[in-house]
């Protein structure tokens, strides 16, 4: 949890940095997923998500590092980021390009 309902910061200041990917909830209890496209503290970015424009109510942090990564696909629009890769690894646009992950979050509109 990177902050409750109350507001209340939920995560220890570090100065680990790495790109976040955060699962959160607004005030039409739409659920939000976002991925950072830089590297944040834990605490910065749920101070950033806090108080920025989206009304959220509460963010719980999924994952960081190279394995914050996002694909949107809807209709013809399509958007990606991947976290940084070293170049002896494949990239994930390639077709052969393999990546153990953790966790994987899909959600997927009718």
């Amino acid at each position: 949890m990177l902050f409750d309902s109350a507001a209340t910061l939920r995560v220890r200041r570090s100065e680990r940095i790495a790109n976040r990917t955060v699962v959160a909830e607004d005030r039409h209890h739409r659920i939000v997923i976002l991925v950072s496209e830089g590297a944040y503290t834990l605490a910065d970015y749920a101070w950033v998500l806090m108080h920025s424009t989206l009304n959220l109510t509460h963010a719980m942090s999924m994952d960081g590092g190279r394995e914050a990564s996002l694909v949107v696909a809807q209709g013809g629009f399509r958007y990606a980021t991947f976290g940084p890769w070293l170049e002896h690894e494949d990239h994930p646009e390639a077709g052969t390009a393999r990546t153990p992950l953790p966790a994987v979050v899909t959600v997927e509109l009718p």
